[in-house]
């Protein structure tokens, strides 16, 4: 006898006493054989209101009305192919012909599994099944596994590309794991209303406004910072010229915050000038040394250092933009200078 089904049970099903010869037993995850879906009702009538099945038990010698809630029907977990003719040993098992196509529903063990071909399931020798490019075989009793085929192999690659792509793009909405965060609510200006809560974080490339998680809510370059305000330490206000924001948070977290703006700032400000310096160096050693003038090099090297001298400075006592800012030394058009000599 084949099957119309098979089930797998997804809750336990124990039948009122009055009913336990009629009705079949089952425990959560047992494998149960659908015989019939008929629905017939008591006075064997078909019925659209009949709830229940027959089925019998995949472990245990026992056939018995079902409740449809209580299972559900498996589908095909792969393909295959019948190595050999099988005639069936008992009203479990079921036929094959060699070369017919099967769809394997289930697989009781390493030896049996559960087929369906032509609307009906039953059993057979999983050695007499080659599935979806693996053969059994009977020799050694192992499986023999295809090589992947060039497109699956090519599909796989971009998977992977894929994958270290989605990672990537991930860790860059993530704010900077080398700085401090200090929790914020950001308020209007006016009205005082929260707009949204969230952490700020200050680096030397750029503030970071991100959420619990810490993943990137808006960020701003620390350079285009025109000013900020500390407000007796219970408000800080952002302004980047375009856009204004204004921060409330605990005394402790403003302290923190305005710290680590001053020092970002003067890291990316010396960042800035030594970039520059560096360029302006380069160019007078070349200069120097096309046309050896190698006094006029050293000289040189000992004026720029005497600027950067006055350059701190002049931050030190916090004097005005333009002190000491000698016009006549011009960084850009010395840079200029050196690209249209170089090639000479």
């Amino acid at each position: 006898m084949v099957f119309i089904s098979v089930c797998r049970a997804i809750y336990d099903f124990t039948p009122e006493e009055e009913d336990a010869k009629e009705q079949l037993a089952f425990s959560e995850g047992d494998i149960l054989f659908i015989t019939d879906k008929s629905n017939l009702d008591e006075n064997g009538q078909e019925s659209e209101d009949n709830d229940w099945w027959v089925a019998k038990h995949a472990d245990l010698d026992a056939t018995g009305d079902i409740p449809i809630s209580y299972v559900e029907e498996l589908t095909p977990i792969s393909h295959g192919i019948a190595l050999y003719d099988y005639e069936a040993n008992s009203e479990d098992e079921i036929d094959l012909v060699e070369d017919e196509p099967i769809n394997i529903i289930y697989k009781l063990d390493e030896d049996w599994w559960i087929i369906e071909k032509n609307g009906s399931c039953g059993q057979c020798p999983a050695s007499y099944i080659e599935e979806d490019g693996t053969a059994h075989d009977d020799d050694d009793n192992d499986y023999i596994v295809e090589e992947p085929a060039e497109e699956e192999i090519v599909n796989n690659t971009n998977k992977g590309n894929l994958n270290a792509l989605l990672a990537a793009a991930e860790e860059s909405l993530t704010g900077p794991s080398d700085i401090t965060y200090y929790d914020v609510s950001e308020i209007e200006s006016k009205k005082g209303k929260v707009i949204r809560e969230g952490k700020l974080g200050v680096n030397v490339e750029n503030i970071y406004l991100c959420d619990s998680d810490k993943k990137i809510i808006q960020q701003w370059e620390i350079g285009k910072l025109k000013f900020f305000k500390n407000k007796k330490f219970k408000k800080v206000v952002l302004n980047f010229g375009t856009e204004v924001h204004e921060f409330e948070a605990t005394k402790p977290n403003v302290k923190g915050l305005v710290k680590d703006i001053i020092d970002s700032q003067m890291k990316h400000k010396n960042k800035s000038f030594k970039s520059t310096t560096s360029a302006a160096v380069e160019a007078v050693s070349f200069l120097a040394n096309k046309t050896g003038l190698f006094h006029l090099h050293h000289l040189f090297q000992l004026f720029l250092q005497f600027q950067l001298f006055l350059l701190m400075r002049k931050k030190k006592r916090k004097k005005k933009k333009n002190n000491h800012n000698h016009k006549w030394l011009d960084h850009q058009r010395l840079l200029k200078f050196y690209m249209i000599m170089k090639p000479l």
